[in-house]
């Protein structure tokens, strides 16, 4: 599969989490603390995508895509 429907289907993920096209992508950006801080760019770029997306649980996928959205709306509230 080439990168490019990696980031597809890993954005797709994100999406039906956040349930924000904006956010998801600005995930996607993030550094993510199970895989040392990288972020999901770089894991798909590395060729991790089933990392990621597979044995990464959802759960804790989740809690990073909501924790993103959390701070996204903490900060736009703020301001």
């Amino acid at each position: 599969m080439s990168l490019r429907h990696q980031l597809i289907d890993v954005l797709a993920v994100i999406e039906g989490i956040s349930r924000d096209h904006d956010r998801a992508v600005a995930w996607l950006q993030e550094p993510i603390a199970t895989f040392g801080g990288k972020t999901a760019l770089e894991l798909v770029a590395e060729g991790r995508t089933e990392d990621l997306l597979g044995s990464w649980p959802r759960s804790n996928l989740a809690m990073s895509a909501e924790s993103a959205a959390h701070d996204e709306h903490v900060t736009s509230v703020a301001r």
